[in-house]
């Protein structure tokens, strides 16, 4: 999730500053958002005031008719329904009712085949012809067999899906409100539509951050909707084309502008600044990195941060110490806070023997006990190390006991290490045995988790 916040806040600020040309009625070409700022600020001395007059007041028009659902009616019955419907229709519909309003106004505006307005002009009209990829064109250039397809596409065949499918996931969990992504679902739906989108020669499909945006502030609420804008696209091509030649590009910014102001996630900077600051990491990361190169090079940086973290986590618990004194015989009992996997027990080993080797002779422990009650997991390596620190606190004068492991890590400790792991019971009473005087280890009651399992079967039976 942080990842995904500051994907989305970055991508949010570079689509609103791709807009700023077409608010301003300028045009430059610009690779990443400071390259977008640098060539808006060098050219912003050529804006055009009808585009910018255009823009501005749809921004104004949006803000307004957003702020409408924040209006509770008085009225009852039927009067209290149309005032509901009207509000409804007025804030759902906002970015057609702008879209429409500002494209009658600029066919009016023309003079003399001239518009003061920067217009989307001609649009080609009709749906795209269905085709075989690879036998089926015209050009005879354009033929050619899979495999020599393959080679011309390499290394973009590999990179295009890998990118669609993290910018597709990306975009679904920023607008998820919360609820679990099926990832899986995710990529089988991107294999279906390219697959079929092939045979008409479309470009790789990836879930849209503009369009996606679009439709949150729209309040489309199901993937159902997306029906309807392929009936109104199709509509759009085959009838509609000569009507959208006159809409005004600084509405369209417009519409975009407000649409991706939401998505900008301040919230979970604050969140995260208050409970785990850690986190901010990644966010940072990705936040800044799509900023500087593109949203997708940005995502990857930030999931191989996030990446880092975990695994830094994983190789560094934290890690307390207790140490008690009785009667000269002293007793450590060391625990830490999660699974002990080979990068974790090197630096538990570490760090029992740099305590150990800042102590005096006679302030070392006699016996070292290890709480296993927060060990899930554990690998062959993972036990090699405990072992080595056995041996190391031998030399020491010291025993190592382990206690309160569980079954599926007993089994691998008692495996590799051929000791036996203490009872599961309450660490303070575990610690209790341990209270002797005599450094008399073999007193102690130990036992497997098997025969502690039939001792407690015994028991029951009795």
């Amino acid at each position: 999730m942080p990842v995904t916040g500051g994907f989305t806040s970055a991508a949010a600020i570079i689509m609103a500053s791709s807009q700023l040309k077409g608010l301003f009625g300028i045009s430059f070409d610009a690779k990443n958002c400071m390259e977008m700022w640098i060539k808006f600020i060098e050219n912003i001395e050529h804006f055009r005031v009808a585009d910018t007059a255009m823009g501005l007041i749809c921004i104004f028009v949006l803000i307004g008719l957003k702020s409408l659902k924040t209006i509770k009616v008085n009225a009852k019955g039927m009067k209290a329904k149309s005032y509901s419907v009207l509000l409804f229709l007025l804030t759902t519909g906002s970015n057609v009712l702008v879209v429409i309003v500002s494209s009658i106004i600029a066919y009016f505006s023309i003079r003399q085949g001239q518009s003061p307005l920067v217009l989307t002009g001609n649009i080609a009209s009709g749906i795209p012809q269905f085709r075989f990829p690879f036998s089926d064109y015209e050009d005879e250039d354009e033929k050619f067999t899979f495999f020599e397809g393959l080679s011309r596409l390499w290394p973009g065949a590999i990179v295009v899906p890998l990118v669609s499918i993290l910018s597709t996931v990306s975009v679904a969990k920023a607008f998820s409100g919360g609820k679990v992504v099926d990832a899986s679902q995710e990529m089988i739906a991107l294999g279906f539509c390219n697959i079929f989108s092939s045979f008409m020669g479309s470009m790789p499909v990836a879930g849209s951050m503009t369009r996606s945006a679009l439709n949150h502030t729209t309040g489309v609420r199901t993937t159902f909707s997306s029906i309807f804008t392929t009936i109104l696209g199709m509509l759009s091509l085959l009838f509609l084309t000569p009507l959208l030649y006159y809409i005004p590009k600084s509405s369209l910014s417009a519409v975009l502008i407000c649409a991706v102001t939401s998505m900008f996630r301040y919230d979970m900077m604050i969140s995260l600044w208050k409970t785990n600051r850690r986190d901010l990491i990644p966010f940072a990361t990705a936040f800044v990195a799509c900023l500087i190169f593109d949203v997708e090079l940005g995502l990857l940086f930030g999931i191989c941060v996030d990446l880092l973290c975990v695994l830094y986590r994983s190789a560094r618990p934290s890690i307390s110490i207790e140490k008690e004194t009785n009667s000269g015989y002293v007793k450590w009992v060391v625990r830490p806070s999660s699974g002990l996997l080979f990068p974790a027990v090197d630096y538990m080993r570490q760090r029992v023997i740099a305590e150990m080797s800042s102590l005096e002779c006679s302030n070392k422990p006699n016996l070292i006990v290890v709480d296993c009650v927060h060990f899930d997991k554990t690998d062959f390596t993972a036990a090699q190390g405990i072992k080595s620190l056995i041996n190391e606190l031998k030399s020491e004068s010291c025993q190592l006991e382990l206690m309160n492991a569980k079954e599926c890590v007993a089994a691998i400790l008692e495996a590799t290490l051929n000791v036996k792991i203490l009872s599961m019971v309450p660490l303070q009473d575990s610690v209790k045995k341990f209270n002797f005087i005599q450094p008399d280890l073999n007193g102690i009651e130990s036992m497997t988790l098997h025969e502690m399992k039939m001792k407690n079967i015994c028991e029951r039976k009795t």
